[in-house]
């Protein structure tokens, strides 16, 4: 006999004894009443018994002289019956069961697989406009209304199997890989013109594809036609016949001007931390949210907070967030800075921003910007001259006229 087994069949621990107990013993197992786990201590035998079985051992127990004690209970039975009063209880464990049966007849997650350019929220949000959610009835769910469903919304899923296990409704996809290199292709191709997106001078200028509208060294203006995608076609009488479009392409360098300011006061509060913390945990859900932190004696504090979003299931996320809160009470004093503090803050702003130049690309030709400490305040003024590929491709008219437009002239 497994007692984890028989948790709910119920069972009890027992001590007997007697001048025949091993007689007691061997009808037992005649009588295949089950006592396991036996121990003898002195003259005392201990054991474990099923209900059903004990009510058995009385016609042995009487032919052999044993007597019988039983000094545990166990199982879901005896729990009951221990618990037969607490009428709340019952009640609530018998809504409990009608909650797990109900909720069990819903679909609870959606698991997209096999999806790569076709992102799982975008499936997921597609679902939802044809009453396809997470909550939904299970008995609703037709797989086969949704595989066909997906397969016509997005051309280049060529294979959905749909499959609803428990509560989790299985999407596995295949994507034609050929589809999305012919859709990027095409999008690559796209007629266009090559655009200035700033007003400078033209350094440099390589043309692989159209016709070239500005030379090296003139200036050009913002939203100007660098490089057209409309190639005039000309016949043998120099004289246009059509054109033909193009996607312009060219690697074109536009040097310009950058005009840089800026100004802090040299009086600011500094922040000092008085040592005094407090931590708590908060439940968030919505614009309510329950702080269980104590109060700090300081009013002023800095907050960490670090809190985590609710999830039913992986794609089933609940607007409630919980987590954990530190508030460190600081305490602001007026301080003020000396120039040679002023001047290093305004040093490390301006390489601020011209490592964030040379990250995208751009480069730095000339610095004229200087530093100023006044009484009051640090100003940081000049231009930088910068080089930078400013170009833009944008979508080339194709509509076909016989004059030629003044714009390509």
């Amino acid at each position: 006999m497994i007692l984890g087994k028989n948790f709910w069949k119920g069972y009890l621990r027992i001590c007997f004894w007697g001048q025949e107990s091993e007689r007691f013993l061997n009808l037992c197992a005649h009588h295949k009443i089950q006592i396991c786990q036996i121990e003898k201590h002195e003259a005392v035998y201990w054991g474990y018994v099923l209900i059903s079985d004990f009510y058995r051992m009385d016609e042995v127990r009487r032919k052999t002289g044993t007597k019988i004690k039983i000094k545990g209970k166990y199982g879901i039975p005896f729990f009951f019956y221990r618990n037969k009063k607490r009428r709340v209880f019952f009640v609530g464990f018998l809504l409990a069961l009608i909650a797990v049966f109900l909720l069990s007849e819903r679909v609870w997650n959606i698991h997209v697989e096999g999806n790569v350019h076709n992102s799982t929220e975008s499936i997921l949000n597609y679902l939802e406009t044809q009453d396809v959610w997470h909550g939904m009835r299970r008995d609703q769910v037709d797989c086969g209304y949704i595989a066909g469903k997906l397969r016509k919304e997005f051309p280049d899923i060529t294979w959905v199997s749909a499959k609803l296990t428990g509560t989790r409704l299985m999407l596995e996809v295949k994507e034609n890989e050929s589809y999305q290199k012919e859709k990027q292709l095409q999008k690559k191709e796209m007629p266009c013109d090559l655009r200035a997106q700033k007003d400078g001078i033209i350094l440099s200028m390589i043309v692989r594809k159209g016709k070239a509208k500005k030379k090296i060294g003139e200036n050009c203006s913002k939203n100007e036609i660098l490089v057209s995608g409309k190639i005039p076609i000309i016949n043998d009488s120099q004289e246009v016949m059509g054109y033909q479009t193009v996607q312009a392409d060219a690697d074109i360098e536009i040097q310009y001007k950058m005009e840089y300011y800026q100004e802090f006061s040299r009086t600011y509060q500094k922040i000092i931390p008085s040592g005094e913390t407090r931590r708590g945990y908060i439940i968030q859900a919505g614009n309510y949210y329950l702080d269980t932190s104590r109060n700090l004696k300081k009013q002023e504090y800095n907050r960490l907070l670090k809190l985590r979003q609710l999830k039913l299931t992986e794609n089933f996320k609940l607007p409630v967030f919980y987590g954990k809160s530190i508030d460190y009470a600081i305490e602001k004093k007026e301080r003020i800075y000396t120039k040679k503090e002023a001047e290093k803050k305004a040093e490390q702003t301006i390489l601020r921003v011209l490592e964030t130049l040379s990250q995208k690309g751009i480069q730095i030709s000339e610095n004229h910007v200087r530093i100023e400490v006044n009484k009051n305040s640090c100003v940081t003024k000049g231009s930088l001259i910068l080089i930078e590929k400013a170009t833009c491709q944008t979508p080339l008219k194709t509509e076909r006229n016989n004059s030629i437009d003044e714009q390509y002239n």
